[in-house]
């Protein structure tokens, strides 16, 4: 099957159709697959971001090595415990929300596939 080229147009309608009808509603109406219909509708509520020029930027680095001063010359102290008792609840956050997030992608997927 030849691919098919669409205008921002055609692709902004085929969103306000998603809005309005759902999309495996629309995908049928329209006769888009309903990967492409959701593809579009993600990008117009998500824009590309634009760059921050890298001057406004603090680089990461430079701000982990003034914590470590800070440590050093305050090791034992309970701002420093404190501090490092949040980083590593920080990461193990951080790495639930990873894992969850992976479930719940595994979960929509599985529900797209059983409605479709």
């Amino acid at each position: 099957m030849a691919r098919k080229n669409y205008t921002e147009e055609q692709k902004k309608s085929a969103v306000d159709k998603v809005k309005e009808v759902g999309v495996n509603k629309a995908s049928k109406e329209l006769g888009i697959s309903t990967s492409t219909l959701t593809a579009w509708s993600k990008a117009q509520v998500t824009p590309e971001k634009e760059e921050v020029p890298k001057k406004d930027v603090t680089p990461v680095k430079k701000t982990t090595a003034t914590v470590k001063k800070t440590r050093k010359s305050r090791k034992g102290s309970p701002e420093v415990k404190r501090l490092e008792e949040l980083e590593k609840e920080n990461r193990e956050l951080s790495t639930l929300n990873m894992k969850l997030k992976a479930e719940r992608d595994q979960l929509k997927k599985a529900i797209r596939d059983i409605i479709s």
